[in-house]
């Protein structure tokens, strides 16, 4: 999901290219660049948090910057941007590199004195050079009062460290009420216990999404590691030294520690959406005695786990850095909601008992289901399988499958409803354990009828006409051709239940992405009730109504269930080539600025399988050149490396799809052949390793000679999931010339 709007390009950004001092053999680790997505502007923010959190961890313990006392418009999504210049507050909890500003809450700062007011601006400076990150673990020492502050974190709990220098006044600010959008705290009490060192309470949010579903609670236990000197509470204009208890949406404590000897302060909070109790229980379970750098090795083992699922050799040092990055990334979310106990607060606002999964939320589909989805059941199908089982709970729960599930709640946000291919995607690749029926009933349901909380636009209109009118929804264009996928991906489940007959239907509706192409300008086109076409028609107009972040360009190539029959819209193989070789060439010459790219746009999603359509035309050869030229000019190791929002990980997983020399489609079995970087991945999984090696594989060598799986000669450049399933070996011989391996 992208912003409308826009940072300002205030100077050149202080570029970083990421070297570790070690790199240790077969750790993934040491090759993540946590700074990769933190930057950019306008359209090309990454919106990645660059600080610690477990591997789909609840808390995500990030600093939240700014310039100065303000915040240019559309940079600090995910808290940090890598041009700011002060550190606002350390906060608990952040969306994953999406285009809206949630979330934020909880903020926490070191401070010379104490002071009324939230933790909103301007902090202290800091200096990149004074700063460093790892997966579990950040540091920074803030400028003007030389504070050297750490930070790591476990799934539901936020740990701090603070040491000041000797001598020093030592105050901490603790602002339940700081959000990442100013306006997002409704409600807010906090309880200080000084005999205990802790400070409780709850916060009430909802920002620009949170809202959207209805908002969510926090409650929180924070506990410090040594006795107090004195503490009060503050709100907005005041400070009231000796205060025990304070409510309200701009509020919280100052604890004074007295004058610095040089021992840290340590600091743990821990989080929970049930009550106080549950959040104490967090700790306790999490935490306990452990000490700072207890926690820091213990999840900085999990992430070496998490990232050790993969391996790779060869490659350049900056390719190993983008893909061990990207695999980062791509498990930072969904969010895990199940909490020590076993219990979580579902989508009826209850609190539900312990299960035999993992209650995950913030799922935005209609990012994800595109390449993130389909990488969690190929490397971590434990995770994938929970998903598509929280979704089922969900339709219990709340009444519908999401579309873009937010804590807990539906936010309804953007078009389709791509549960549908998560659903499937599973299942068909033999993720079974949920129940299937139930998850069918919910799709049949939201494709067949309009739904309260996150169906389909135009249910009526789409059933009668086959296509949503644009007098009846002006983005109906886009609606249409991601209801045809859906309804594909339906179809594709249905059959494997036995259900001959919905599957047939479903089939026949996968079609209808036909109803809105123009045969004259062969393109996709808004299209009225009455069979009129809108008028004007501008292809390249990025901010058309009648598509959702894109144009006619970006929305040509949308029917990836069905590129043979989009192929013969354009007339055949050889003017379906032309025109999409076109529109990567016009990409290719344009220079890359602020603003949404007019051709190829791998910034947002719609068209980010393009490169893969040029296999179905008997082009191998261009899906190879063109998949390289997008890993290559797309993604670097730069703050402004990820090409846009990464969108919780969506664009990591294109990159680690395309790196190992395929693509999924989504919602089906099939992969689609590109061109693999690495001499050497392997995908390790409990059924089975899977083994991918490209003989001379070199930045000069992207094109395929032939392929084998498992022995057995690939006759097209595409495979099966079931080849796959139970592990295998994917060979790829490369070469620097085009070559028809293809029959």
């Amino acid at each position: 999901m992208k912003t409308i709007g826009f940072g300002l390009c205030l100077a050149s950004i202080a570029f970083f290219v990421f070297i570790s001092d070690a790199r240790a053999e077969n750790d993934n680790v040491s090759w993540v660049n946590m700074f990769i997505g933190t930057g950019g502007e306008g359209f090309g923010v990454g919106a990645d948090p660059v600080g610690p959190q477990t591997p789909f961890g609840n808390v995500r313990l990030c600093p939240d910057t700014g310039v100065r006392g303000t915040r240019l418009p559309g940079r600090n999504f995910g808290g940090y941007h890598y041009s700011d210049s002060n550190i606002w507050a350390f906060s608990h909890t952040h969306m994953v590199a999406s285009g809206t500003m949630d979330c934020g809450n909880i903020g926490v700062l070191p401070m010379r004195e104490a002071t009324a007011g939230g933790l909103r601006g301007p902090g202290y400076p800091f200096s990149h050079n004074d700063e460093d990150a790892m997966p579990g673990y950040y540091e920074v020492t803030l400028g003007e009062i030389g504070v050297r502050c750490e930070l790591t974190a476990t799934t539901f709990v936020g740990v701090h460290r603070y040491t000041f220098p000797e001598g020093a006044a030592q105050w901490i600010k603790f602002d339940p009420t700081h959000t990442n959008d100013k306006n997002a705290c409704k409600a807010a009490e906090l309880r200080v216990n000084a005999d205990r060192e802790e400070i409780t309470g709850w916060v009430e949010s909802g920002a620009s999404y949170s809202a959207r579903a209805g908002g969510y609670t926090i409650y929180f236990v924070a506990k410090f590691d040594r006795p107090w000197k004195s503490f009060g509470t503050f709100d907005s204009r005041e400070t009231n030294e000796g205060a025990r208890a304070i409510e309200g949406t701009e509020m919280g404590a100052n604890v004074f520690f007295g004058e610095s000897d040089g021992t840290p302060i340590g600091l743990k909070v821990a989080i929970s959406f049930i009550n106080i109790d549950e959040a104490r229980n967090n700790l306790q379970a999490e935490v306990g005695e452990k000490n700072f750098d207890d926690v820091r090795h213990e999840t900085e083992n999990k992430w070496r786990d998490a990232l050790s699922v993969i391996d790779f050799e060869g490659g350049t040092d900056e390719e190993k850095i983008i893909f061990a990055t990207a695999l980062y990334h791509a498990q930072c979310a969904p969010t895990r909601f199940t909490e020590e106990s076993g219990r979580y607060l579902g989508f009826d606002r209850e609190v539900h008992e312990p299960s035999d999964s993992v209650f995950y939320s913030d799922l935005s589909l209609w990012d994800t289901f595109r390449t993130l989805n389909p990488l969690l059941v190929l490397a971590r199908p434990e995770v994938a399988q929970d998903v598509v089982r929280s979704m089922v709970r969900m339709y219990e729960q709340g009444g519908d499958l999401p579309m873009w599930a937010f804590f807990q709640g539906y936010t309804g946000g953007m078009i389709g409803t791509h549960s549908d291919s998560l659903i499937a995607d599973a299942y068909l690749k033999g993720l079974t354990d949920f129940d299937a029926e139930k998850a069918y009933e919910a799709m049949r349901l939201h494709a067949m009828e309009p739904r309260p909380h996150a169906g389909r636009t135009a249910v009526p209109e789409y059933l009668e006409l086959g296509y949503v009118p644009a007098d009846v929804s002006k983005t109906g264009t886009s609606e249409t051709v991601e209801y045809a996928y859906d309804d594909w991906c339906i179809a594709n489940l249905a059959n494997a239940l036995g259900k001959e007959r919905d599957a047939a239907m479903f089939y026949e509706r996968a079609k209808n992405y036909t109803n809105v192409w123009d045969p004259q300008t062969r393109f996709f086109r808004g299209r009225n009730r009455d069979g009129s076409f809108v008028q004007p028609f501008v292809p390249v107009n990025t901010f058309d109504s009648q598509f959702v972040e894109g144009d006619a360009w970006h929305w040509r190539w949308f029917a990836p269930h069905d590129v043979p029959g989009l192929i013969d819209l354009f007339g055949g193989d050889e003017a379906f080539v032309t025109e999409l070789s076109t529109f990567f060439e016009r990409a290719s010459r344009a220079r890359d600025t602020i603003m949404p790219d007019l051709y190829y746009w791998h910034g947002n999603e719609p068209d980010i399988h393009a490169a893969y359509m040029f296999n179905y035309a008997g082009r191998a050869d261009l899906t190879q050149r063109w998949a390289r030229w997008v890993a290559k000019s797309k993604y670097s190791t730069l703050p402004s490396g990820i090409d846009g929002n990464d969108d919780y990980g969506t664009l990591s997983a294109w990159y680690i799809f395309s790196a190992m020399g395929f693509y999924p489609l989504a919602g089906s079995t099939t992969y689609i052949v590109g061109s693999p970087i690495f001499e050497r991945v392997t995908i390790h999984r409990e059924a089975g390793d899977v083994e991918i090696v490209a003989h001379d594989a070199s930045p000069e060598n992207i094109y395929v000679e032939r392929a084998e799986l498992s022995g057995k000669p690939l006759s097209q450049p595409f495979f099966d999931h079931e080849g796959i399933k139970s592990g295998g070996k994917l060979e790829f011989w490369m070469t620097s010339e085009p070559r028809r391996w293809v029959e």
